[in-house]
């Protein structure tokens, strides 16, 4: 398990999963990667698809690459769209709706409102626990305080997911390694 492979990256972020049979989008956060069958474990927020096995946590292993219609939080980002204040917000991957080259696709927190903005540091600035850097300090306009609590809880939320996904590997790896093997000995050399 390589906590910093990008298939492993994507746990603790929100996931939308188009479901066909009734056209509307299932929600739900990556909490587990499987590198041997290269699938992620995602625990839904509501109801799953219909086709979708899920256990008693109400998750499904998914093969997110081989799904259609799938979009994946990557980024917790300060956005600014030029008129307004910078708010936080989520980096968005689509493939229903991609970017073009240089661009990404946001989606505020807090407010129903998208947009698709310059991936460059003048337009998206890291969220880091809501610190404002200087650039964001600029804007005069008001903030969003329930947006960024908001965001600061989601930030909490990917952060616990990624300590659960990492004790839960580490644990799989100890017992591993300390299997009796045939002569006796622990499995780790």
């Amino acid at each position: 398990w390589d906590p910093s492979s990008p298939a492993c990256k994507k746990i603790g972020w929100r996931v939308r999963i188009a479901d066909d049979k009734h056209g509307d989008w299932k929600a739900g956060r990556i909490v587990r990667y499987d590198p041997c069958t290269h699938k992620h474990k995602v625990r839904f927020t509501d109801q799953p698809r219909a086709n979708d096995t899920v256990d008693d946590d109400n998750c499904a292993w998914l093969y997110l690459r081989m799904e259609e219609g799938v979009q994946i939080s990557t980024r917790l980002v300060w956005a600014h769209v030029k008129g307004y204040a910078w708010w936080p917000a989520m980096v968005v991957e689509s493939d229903i709706h991609p970017a073009r080259d240089g661009y990404t696709n946001v989606e505020f927190l807090g407010s129903d409102e998208t947009a698709t903005l310059r991936d460059h540091p003048d337009c998206l600035r890291p969220f880091k626990n809501g610190q404002i850097d200087t650039v964001i300090q600029k804007n005069k306009k008001k903030r969003n305080s329930n947006a960024i609590a908001m965001a600061v809880e989601e930030e909490t939320a990917i952060q616990h997911c990624r300590n659960q996904a990492a004790r839960f590997f580490a644990t799989r790896a100890w017992h591993a390694c300390n299997q009796p093997t045939s002569n006796g000995n622990g499995g780790g050399g």
